[in-house]
């Protein structure tokens, strides 16, 4: 069966926010930037701030953590700082970078524009891009959108060592989108389309254009669909002061794996604002939360939809801890599977995860980025993880 006989529209659109959330005044300074948010009479408060206070202690700059369970309620806990060079703390409601997180913002647009008909998953990219685009890529007249949203179209990652190294020896050049695309044109393919799987950016751009070129600004419909609907109103994506709010933290990075923490926001904000489609999204953690809340409860897609979404490649070893669908990730443990995406940055790292078989929604949000640093990975995307998870599910 094709992917397009599997879709149903969307039902009359219900939207729940979790929390009373307050909304940052952007034009305030960091420094300022607060909001009544009392956890302290929480069930779990003191062993969730304790978990918070610990991995700050080891060595992340900065720490927001959420957690939403339908027993105890919205809890949201903070430690290290958001300013090391002005000493100013984290707070919950800071906006952090949430990196490839944004993927599955875009795939909730490409999604609905599926469902409404616009959108063929089946179709070759070549039906919604032009010849100047496609010919340049390897196999870019039988690439299908599906397989753009399940990385199993084998366009290689953007993301390489040329770029990376054009990167570092000219951080601020003006560059475009189809500067970024450059870096995989004409390079071969990891594999024919469909038969394998690599985790690629390049496959975000180019559904970023395809929205644009169909409802002429993927930008705007991001805003229209997804960010107005559900009231986030501490989400920016190339909208109002971005990429660089009132209220965003600062972002740092141990380049050499050493401890010395070097400040990057320049640099960071830089290709946030550089990259489509694949990263990009800005928010506070209670937005990042009430978004994935809402994809893995289909009030933003329809039930098809997300079963698409959840539908894992099977080219992944099955006994692996992590799956990708179409626009989501998974994450498997002992209390069942998330679901959501993971974000990693030069200055940020982000889980953003739902578990739907429990109703529970987890954030973790740091200001220190994973490239290159095992510790860091290793530190935030899975110890931290699993103490969190411990801690929710165990007295």
């Amino acid at each position: 069966m094709k992917f397009k006989d599997r879709l149903i529209p969307l039902a009359p659109l219900l939207c729940v926010v979790i929390g009373s959330g307050c909304v940052i005044d952007h034009e305030i300074p960091m420094s300022e930037v607060e909001c009544s948010l009392d956890f302290s009479s929480h069930p779990r408060n003191n062993t969730y701030q304790a978990v918070v206070d610990k991995y700050v202690d080891e060595g992340l700059p900065g720490l927001v953590v959420l957690v939403n369970t339908p027993d105890d309620g919205l809890w949201i806990g903070a430690a290290g700082f958001a300013d090391i060079e002005n000493q100013i703390p984290m707070n919950p409601r800071h906006l952090h970078h949430g990196a490839s997180v944004a993927k599955t913002y875009t795939s909730v647009v490409v999604f609905q524009l599926a469902e409404e008909g616009k959108i063929d998953l089946d179709e070759p990219i070549s039906t919604y891009l032009p010849p100047s685009v496609t010919d340049s890529v390897t196999n870019g007249s039988r690439i299908t959108v599906g397989e753009l949203l399940n990385h199993t179209s084998g366009i290689p990652d953007v993301f390489g060592i040329e770029f990376i190294m054009d990167a570092f020896n000219d951080p601020f050049k003006e560059r475009d989108t189809y500067d970024l695309l450059s870096y995989v044109y004409g390079q071969p393919a990891a594999f024919e389309p469909g038969t394998g799987y690599v985790y690629s950016d390049a496959n975000y751009i180019l559904l970023s254009l395809i929205i644009d070129r169909l409802e002429g600004d993927h930008k705007v419909e991001f805003n229209e669909r997804i960010f107005v609907p559900l009231s986030l109103n501490n989400t920016l994506y190339h909208n109002g002061d971005y990429p660089e709010p009132q209220g965003l933290v600062n972002s740092y990075w141990d380049r050499y794996s050493d401890g010395n923490i070097e400040n990057y926001s320049d640099f960071q904000i830089y290709l946030t604002e550089l990259i489509p489609g694949s990263d990009g999204v800005i928010a506070d953690a209670q937005d990042f939360a009430s978004f994935i809340q809402a994809v893995g409860k289909s009030r933003i897609v329809s039930d098809s939809s997300l079963a698409l979404m959840t539908d894992w490649v099977p080219f992944l070893d099955s006994d692996s801890l992590y799956g990708y669908g179409m626009g989501l990730a998974s994450v498997k443990s002992e209390y069942g599977t998330w679901i959501g995406h993971s974000g990693s940055h030069i200055g940020s790292a982000a889980m953003v995860y739902y578990l739907p078989e429990e109703d529970i929604t987890v954030v973790t949000l740091t200001n220190t980025g994973s490239f290159f640093s095992y510790t860091i990975q290793k530190l935030f995307y899975y110890d931290l993880w699993n103490e969190i998870e411990k801690a929710v599910f165990e007295d």
